[in-house]
């Protein structure tokens, strides 16, 4: 888990940083508040309000977190992790997704705060699955997602696949889309087969979903 069993620490499984980060994309800490927050993540990380820091052993990167598990702000760090997956700044375009994982990983967090909150949520996520520079990151945290909630995210998934099949034609992203639609679909079971297959008719699904055609009657002789 990412989040800390206690103290005030805790390190997540490492990343190596020249595969996750470009150096040209640091957020100017100059810039104005415009140009300088792209989403509320941005803002409020920059404002202190976000309780974690980045950790760095040699050429990794991990979580760090500030409070204690127990006093972590699931539900309001959620949304603001969400609407961060559209940032493409270094630390924010690291840490947003790194917290979504962590957070929706959490026991008994989906009652607690992903739920109840999922309108919200999926309206991120569909924000981050529209633009190019965000989509992978969207797609992960739909996955993370699904894995959390199951079958509560059915019902949204008509708007989120609009997103992704826009995407499905770009070859860097074909194969990570159709791996994370199978698990969705695992996830949703066979609504959520449909919701896809209604979406994306090339899609080929797990669950075959056929109307049962009524046995013939035979023919009474005497």
């Amino acid at each position: 888990s990412d989040l800390p069993t206690g103290g005030t620490m805790s390190k997540t499984t490492g990343s190596k940083v020249s595969s996750r980060l470009d150096p040209k994309k640091t957020a100017d800490p100059f810039g104005t508040s415009k140009t300088r927050f792209r989403t509320p993540f941005s803002q409020e990380h920059s404002a202190g309000g976000v309780p974690v820091h980045i950790h760095h052993t040699g050429n990794t990167m991990s979580l760090a977190w500030d409070c204690a598990y127990e006093d972590v702000p699931e539900g309001r760090l959620l949304l603001l992790c969400a609407a961060g997956l559209q940032e493409v700044a270094h630390p924010y375009v690291f840490l947003a997704p790194k917290m979504f994982e962590a957070i929706v990983e959490r026991e008994g967090v989906a009652d607690r705060a992903v739920i109840p909150q999922l309108d919200t949520i999926t309206r991120h996520l569909r924000a981050a699955l529209s633009a190019t520079d965000s989509f992978e990151r969207g797609l992960k945290a739909l996955v993370q997602l699904s894995d959390c909630v199951g079958q509560h995210l059915n019902k949204f998934l008509p708007v989120l696949l609009q997103s992704i099949s826009k995407q499905l034609s770009n070859p860097a992203f074909r194969d990570l889309a159709e791996t994370s639609l199978h698990t969705i679909e695992r996830n949703g079971g066979p609504d959520a087969s449909k919701h896809i297959k209604t979406k994306i008719p090339t899609y080929n699904p797990i669950f075959k979903v056929t109307s049962a055609k009524p046995a013939a009657k035979r023919a009474a002789f005497t």
